[in-house]
């Protein structure tokens, strides 16, 4: 790793049900939002329906929902960003 770079630690995080996630699509308010992933591993992320999400990390959540916003032609050139909280552990 060259000196002075840094990581950005939730990048190689893999989302799993119970995470929650921060959906930002610039431009357009009423598409973001919080989101937990279902026991299944997806989100319910109005109009677009569910996305699978389980095993992404926040960076290929993000295009995946890109691809979704797409092609179901919601926004014809999304920019979407993805925060991710891991679930905090069971005791």
């Amino acid at each position: 790793m060259a000196p002075g770079s840094t990581i950005n630690a939730t990048e190689g995080y893999q989302l799993e049900p119970g995470n929650r996630v921060r959906v930002t699509v610039f431009n357009e308010p009423s598409l973001s939002g919080d989101f937990t992933l279902d026991p299944v591993g997806n989100i319910n992320m109005p109009p677009v329906g569910n996305v699978p999400s389980a095993g992404l990390t926040g960076k290929q959540l993000a295009v995946r929902v890109e691809k979704y916003l797409s092609r179901n032609r919601f926004v014809q050139t999304p920019n979407v960003s993805v925060e991710s909280r891991p679930s905090a552990p069971s005791m």
